[in-house]
């Protein structure tokens, strides 16, 4: 069956991985035959307005942007962020909550930034009768979730879907240059206050001392202006000294050819992050947090001498067993196909409206 599908969050290629899952979805919702809007609810860090009409074209799929009043005869909306309170009461379709952060993400601000409300905000709007589902894309998140989140109502998926078309081992290669190694290490996760990659590029430095020709490519660094943080300018300069500085970077939009230029990604993540899955997508092996599931090569995350061995464990096996990396990095992208994702969506999708009939 057939059905329209409204996804409500904020408008922000490349700059914001909760609005490229969201774009995913939508078109994981529209290969699977249903009719599937976005519907921009703005960007209120940043003051930016919402804007209807604007168009996201890469990969051979064009997402454009809906008003509200294009989504009020929808069968379900998915909140990837919310809609205004005046105009979602005037509606009656049942509302799918994607649980997008990590829960110490939504905790901490709330306990340190007084009058702030974000996780028990949380715990207040899955218990409101529209939500019928809070979706959360991390099993390993379910002791958190299970404290504010009923459990009839808490979804949990393997992964974020990927969509193939953007993210395959098919495309051209970041050029590196002379800032190129034998051996390169991505390092491109967002900077985030409850983890960022701080503690791994430590792990990563290590691996200079052991490996030669080691390099580090830097993306998405966060930086104002252009100016990087000083503090984080004193670990280029030591992996300078070690030659093991590769190229420095913001966010880029052709961050699928850093992906399939480098050896190896190396995340502070345990769960399956959209860095994660899209790199494993392009065919190159990561390394990660332990207790990941999607790849064998795994490390505590705040051991630099641990990381340093896990990274060695990954490029000595790309050096003697490629044909095995291979084969584990596609097994682990096959996990997170917009097809499989269907098939889960297709059953939620179905318990939602049926059940708000």
């Amino acid at each position: 069956m057939a059905w329209k599908i409204a996804h409500f969050g904020p408008y922000a290629p490349i700059r914001c991985g909760l609005y490229e899952a969201a774009r995913d979805m939508v078109r994981a919702d529209l290969l699977a035959g249903h009719e599937s809007i976005f519907v921009d609810v703005g960007i209120p860090s940043t003051n930016e307005p919402a804007r209807v009409g604007v168009k996201d074209d890469r990969a051979g799929f064009v997402l454009e942007t809906h008003g509200y009043q294009d989504a009020f005869d929808s069968d379900v909306f998915v909140f990837h962020a919310g809609a205004p309170d005046n105009w979602v009461v005037r509606s009656c379709a049942p509302i799918i909550f994607v649980l997008h952060g990590r829960p110490l993400m939504t905790f901490r601000p709330e306990q340190y930034e007084g009058g702030m409300k974000s996780y028990s905000l949380l715990a207040d709007l899955a218990r409101w009768p529209r939500i019928r589902a809070m979706l959360s894309f991390w099993p390993e998140f379910v002791p958190y979730w299970d404290v504010i989140v009923p459990p009839e109502k808490l979804v949990t998926f393997d992964a974020p879907p990927i969509d193939t078309a953007r993210f395959s081992d098919d495309g051209p290669r970041a050029n590196w240059g002379n800032k190129r190694g034998k051996w390169n290490i991505l390092i491109a996760d967002s900077w985030r206050e409850d983890i960022d990659c701080y503690e791994v590029v430590h792990g990563a430095l290590e691996a200079a001392k052991r490996i030669e020709g080691l390099k580090i490519q830097f993306y998405a660094i966060e930086n104002k202006g252009g100016v990087v943080p000083d503090c984080w300018s004193r670990i280029f300069d030591k992996a300078r000294d070690l030659g093991a500085l590769g190229d420095i970077c913001g966010r880029r939009p052709d961050i699928a050819e850093a992906y399939r230029a480098a050896d190896l990604l190396l995340t502070p993540h345990r769960i399956a992050v959209r860095t994660m899955v899209e790199c494993l997508c392009c065919g190159t092996p990561v390394v990660a947090g332990r207790g990941c599931t999607f790849t064998p090569y795994t490390a505590a995350m705040d051991d630099p001498v641990e990381i340093a061995e896990a990274i060695g464990r990954c490029i000595n096996a790309l050096e003697n067993e490629p044909e095995s990396v291979a084969d584990v990095v596609a097994k682990a992208a096959s996990r997170v196909l917009l097809s499989e994702h269907n098939d889960r969506m297709e059953v939620l999708y179905r318990r939602v409206i049926e059940g708000a009939a």
